[in-house]
């Protein structure tokens, strides 16, 4: 893969489109490689992701958003983890899946593509891939890593826009989410859900809504929003 397409030297990769030059700088996400700030056997995600062994979750460090009530901050912020090749994710995707992992769950990756896609290219799993967003992503640059997707896990946050930028720096949170969702939302998606003692099926979408206290109305959609 080459990573000039995604012109990494004025990078415009998610929806905050910082200019940046990734190559030498850190841009507003943190980030200027892959970072990891952990991966593990996570029995904790959503029933049907965990399943029985663990959803194989890899905690990527920085993000687009800057959310106040973050509850993974130190990574976030990029503050937490560990600088790692394209090859050695590749590795850990194998090790993860070794150990008997349900899936591969990246979360938060959508500032992170260009850096992932040649990992898949080394390594694809044979398990599948779950995309764990925060929904401000730009279909332009998504659909770059969606061959390798078997799942979108989108999380919608706000329908407020002026709460999303007061609460996480996205004055266009809603506009940019909702076109998220609509377009994975017609990708195919396979996901292991329990049926029974030892039966698996399938489900074809995931989809996690934030209710903050106190802004539950926020959080639903109305006319305003042109909805």
């Amino acid at each position: 893969m080459n990573r000039n397409i995604f012109q990494l030297d004025n990078c415009k990769l998610c929806p905050l489109e910082c200019g940046v030059n990734r190559l030498t700088s850190k841009g507003v996400c943190g980030a200027n490689g892959i970072r990891l700030a952990k991966y593990y056997l996570h029995p904790f995600e959503e029933p049907c992701i965990s399943f029985k062994n663990g959803s194989g979750t890899i905690f990527f460090s920085g993000c687009s958003l800057r959310c106040v009530f973050c509850q993974n901050y130190e990574l976030s912020r990029a503050e937490r983890g560990k600088d790692f090749s394209p090859k050695a994710l590749a590795y850990i995707f194998k090790e993860l899946e070794d150990k008997g992992a349900e899936n591969i769950s990246l979360v938060t990756a959508g500032h992170l593509i260009p850096y992932l896609l040649p990992a898949f290219e080394i390594y694809k799993p044979k398990i599948p891939v779950v995309y764990n967003t925060g929904s401000y992503e730009k279909i332009d640059t998504l659909k770059h890593i969606d061959p390798y997707v078997d799942i979108y896990l989108p999380d919608m946050k706000y329908a407020d826009d002026s709460l999303a930028f007061r609460l996480s720096g996205a004055k266009d949170y809603f506009a940019v989410a909702f076109v998220t969702l609509a377009d994975v939302s017609t990708t195919t998606f396979y996901v292991h859900v329990a049926t029974g003692t030892e039966g698996i099926g399938t489900h074809p979408f995931l989809f996690a809504l934030s209710l903050l206290a106190r802004r539950v109305g926020a959080s639903k959609n109305n006319d305003s929003n042109g909805t």
